[in-house]
């Protein structure tokens, strides 16, 4: 044991003057007696409290009477022979705490069209010897691969509680950045009280391009394309022989699983548009609009007929809560409402 100071002889007070010292020491161990060397003689102290002995007894090398603290910060040691005593804080057991780490950050696609949407991820880990209370994990876009919380914050989770060693998986479900470029996507969580280490509560950044295709080719059973329209990061593309929507992802690359078929009716397609979700397929032969959800479902509701001057339809787009129909014999762009009301 090395005692750095004894800051005031080690005398009994009297009643109205206490006993006060300062000791600071360094290289103790739990359980043991240490001498207290001073300038005038010796005393010794067990540096731990008697409940934290787990029924085992300290060496006591005699002559020296202990009196714990009430309050459990020290011990008062009587030399009984020098009639010396010096006050000993005890040594504490430290309670375990947590320490809250975000791994592993990845997007569900590395690279993806404009406005397309991913899944981001990220796993928790409670590395220390406590449990963590329930938490919050904020998730960002980063312009490089440093995640901290001066970053564009895009999400927010909950984050259950962990025991020490215990992991925990947490994802968000986001969208693209409308414009192109290399984007960096993490996590961090928000520190548990008392927290060892709050430095490691970010991740690093997982990496997503995003991009635009230049040309791409159709597949074969294409043969007679009527209309394209993009949404959430795909092109979708009617075909009039086969009455079906051909589905391309952000690099143009053909998603056949995402493919579906147009309605028995909808037999002569000539344009498509997406809208609130849904996608709007005119027909040629029978001058009609045929509503289908996102995932190509027919919604008959939504149908709606066009105008009777409208009976040669060739393409339709959506902008500003309005439908635009082109015909082809007038030369002319017929307009409806969002509920497929004509709109002069």
């Amino acid at each position: 044991l090395a005692v750095g100071l004894l800051s005031s002889p080690l005398r009994p007070g009297a009643a109205d003057r206490p006993v006060a010292c300062r000791v600071s020491f360094s290289g103790v161990e739990d359980g043991g007696w240490y001498w207290v060397n001073g300038d005038r003689n010796a005393a010794v102290a067990p540096l731990i409290c008697a409940e934290q002995l787990g029924g085992a007894s300290a060496l006591d090398p005699g002559g020296v009477a202990v009196t714990a603290s009430t309050r459990g910060t020290g011990t008062l040691v009587v030399h009984e022979t020098q009639n010396l005593m010096a006050i000993v804080p005890h040594l504490a057991r430290v309670p375990p705490v947590a320490d809250l780490v975000v791994e592993s950050p990845a997007v569900s696609e590395s690279s993806l069209g404009p406005d397309q949407r991913f899944t981001l991820s990220a796993e928790v880990f409670n590395r220390r010897g406590g449990g963590s209370a329930a938490t919050t994990v904020r998730w960002y876009r980063s312009s490089d691969s440093e995640i901290d919380d001066s970053d564009i914050e895009v999400g927010i989770s909950s984050l259950a509680a962990l025991d020490a060693s215990d992991r925990a998986n947490a994802t968000t479900d986001l969208e693209a950045p409308s414009d192109t470029g290399t984007y960096w996507y993490g996590a961090c969580v928000e520190a548990v009280a008392d927290e060892s280490d709050t430095d490691n509560n970010c991740s690093s950044g997982a990496t997503l391009e995003v991009s635009v295709p230049g040309d791409f080719d159709l597949v074969s059973a294409t043969s007679e394309p009527e209309g394209i329209a993009y949404a959430d990061g795909r092109f979708y593309v009617v075909e009039e022989t086969d009455d079906k929507v051909y589905v391309y992802d952000g690099g143009g690359n053909h998603m056949a699983s995402a493919d579906f078929d147009l309605d028995s009716q909808n037999g002569s397609p000539s344009g498509i548009t997406y809208a609130d979700d849904r996608f709007y397929v005119v027909d040629s032969s029978d001058s009609k609009v045929y509503a289908h959800n996102s995932d190509g479902c027919r919604m008959a509701s939504a149908d709606f007929a066009l105008d009777s001057q409208n009976d040669a339809p060739t393409g339709i787009t959506y902008a500003g809560g309005r439908f635009y129909v082109l015909d082809y014999d007038d030369e002319k762009v017929y307009a409806y409402d969002s509920d497929g009301s004509r709109t002069p």
